[in-house]
């Protein structure tokens, strides 16, 4: 198995019953837009909920454009998922392919999380930055805390602040049934 797959090649792989697709994105991303047959199990819970996930399949795993799904597959081989494979370009290329999908109707675009945290980073940085310039050095070392998360962050690849970010009301869909493994 490829550890990488086009979304066609997925959705071949679905139809034909040999997969599972996990969306790792958050519940508010999944409920606005998702691939069809796509299940939802947001990345911070991933190794919570793994056992969730069918072991006599492929699995899949998706997220907006490829970077969470990659994570997410990385973590699910660390836990000893064998037969796993990240879609490329997530699923605005599985859009982009003319792949069904399901939208909410009505539903607002919601940010990625992945966007609201280099959102919040860099506005706290900004804010640090001229607290320290304006009004006491001491702020800058609120700045250089930011970026050590970040530095973190990127190396082992857990984002606090995503966890924090899920949290939050626009992020939400628990009424969402479709979120839910079967």
């Amino acid at each position: 198995m490829k550890s990488r797959v086009s979304p066609q090649e997925a959705q071949d792989l679905l139809r034909d019953g040999k997969a599972v697709l996990i969306d790792v994105r958050s519940l508010g991303e999944f409920a606005a837009c998702r691939a069809v047959g796509a299940e939802c199990i947001p990345l911070p819970d991933l190794e919570r909920r793994a056992g969730e996930i069918p072991n006599d399949k492929v699995v899949l795993v998706i997220c907006q454009h490829g970077s969470r799904s990659l994570m997410g597959a990385e973590r699910l081989r660390a836990l000893g998922v064998t037969e796993i494979a990240d879609v490329a370009g997530g699923t605005v290329a599985w859009k982009a392919a003319g792949l069904s999908t399901i939208s909410t109707t009505g539903h607002r675009d919601i940010m990625s999380l992945e966007r609201q945290v280099r959102l919040v980073a860099g506005l706290l940085v900004s804010i640090f930055s001229l607290l320290g310039f304006l009004v006491a050095p001491q702020f800058h070392y609120g700045a250089a805390f930011i970026g050590f998360m970040l530095f973190i962050t990127a190396t082992l690849g857990i984002c606090p602040m995503i966890s924090i970010l899920q949290w939050m009301p626009w992020n939400r869909a628990a009424t969402n049934p479709a979120s839910r493994m079967p």
